[in-house]
């Protein structure tokens, strides 16, 4: 079958939202009916290194690589999760350069096993500055290679800029970046034609009186 996997932190998990309503479910069932296996292995919390740490293990475990690797995460890589939710010491918050050590490994690792890539940049209501060169390094990446391609979430929520994009969980820390389901729907209709555009034709073979799809 053909396989897409989701990987990153809170926000593609569905965190304060419906499981039934998130982007990775919607998905799933779109995708369904085209024999494509969705799995999300979004994890909170998860920072770069640990999503890179996942990615691994899931190699090392057998299973097949994926068609398509949708990567949405790096908000846990930036200050205000390391000292204000996880309280992290200074020695162990991680800079801006291991994050993209980090994503470049990622970025190797499914480049060696023929893994196509989605990039997802990370929207926030409010203007948080941490995130800029993060997602202006994810936007530099559609030019590295043609096995990337690079969803910009932020701007299109950005250009929208309401509330109800983020769920109201994240009220009570003054800083709104996870999608509400209003916002999940905005990202799955963005990336439903990127994860078509870059999966492999469906395989087929012949016999008998005429074609067999597998």
């Amino acid at each position: 079958a053909r396989t897409v996997w989701i990987l990153g932190d809170s926000s593609p998990f569905g965190f304060g939202v419906d499981g039934r309503r998130i982007f990775a479910e919607r998905l799933r069932l779109a995708l369904a009916p085209e024999r494509v296996l969705v799995r999300n292995l979004a994890v909170v919390g998860y920072n770069s290194r640990q999503m890179r740490q996942k990615l691994a293990l899931e190699f090392r475990r057998g299973r097949d690589a994926p068609n398509v690797l949708v990567v949405w995460g790096g908000f846990n890589d930036t200050e205000y999760t390391h000292r204000l939710i996880w309280r992290l010491p200074f020695s162990e918050r991680l800079s801006l350069l291991n994050y993209r050590i980090q994503m470049s490994r990622i970025l190797r690792l499914c480049r060696s096993r023929g893994v196509k890539v989605i990039l997802v940049t990370l929207p926030s209501l409010e203007n948080y500055p941490p995130l800029a060169p993060i997602n202006a390094w994810i936007r530099s990446r559609a030019a590295a290679s043609p096995d990337i391609e690079v969803v910009d979430v932020q701007k299109s929520f950005a250009d929208i800029n309401v509330r109800g994009l983020y769920t109201g969980r994240d009220d009570r820390r003054g800083l709104r970046y996870h999608p509400s389901a209003e916002g999940h729907d905005i990202v799955f209709k963005m990336l439903l034609p990127a994860v078509r555009a870059l999966l492999p034709p469906e395989m087929q073979r012949s016999g008998g009186g005429g074609r067999v799809d597998l």
